[in-house]
């Protein structure tokens, strides 16, 4: 994904490092997870959206976004808690080894 700026302001908390402190769109860094936070045109509602996003390049310095989970998403069989990043891997995972023997 890529964000227009001047769709809303978009804004970014650091996921998994102990740092609240938000950070604008083009200070956003290479390989790191964020959680979107978006304040919209005219300023008056500003909304943590709950996406954790991967910074996975840059397009003419604009920032690329790969989506990895929704925050707090926790899929629960048997008292087994499964976030939702981990149940995607096993299904990518499942495919990679089932297509080439022809199970799928």
């Amino acid at each position: 994904y890529t964000f227009m700026p001047n769709m809303s302001y978009f804004e970014f908390l650091p996921v998994g490092e102990g740092n609240d402190t938000i950070v604008d769109l083009v200070n956003v860094k290479l390989d790191r997870y964020y959680e979107l936070v978006v304040t919209n045109f005219s300023g008056l509602h500003r909304y943590r959206v709950g996406d954790v996003l991967q910074v996975t390049g840059f397009y003419n310095n604009a920032p690329q976004f790969r989506f990895v989970r929704r925050q707090n998403v926790v899929l629960s069989v048997y008292l087994e808690a499964t976030t939702e990043e981990d149940l995607l891997e096993a299904v990518t995972r499942a495919t990679q080894l089932l297509k080439p023997s022809g199970l799928m």
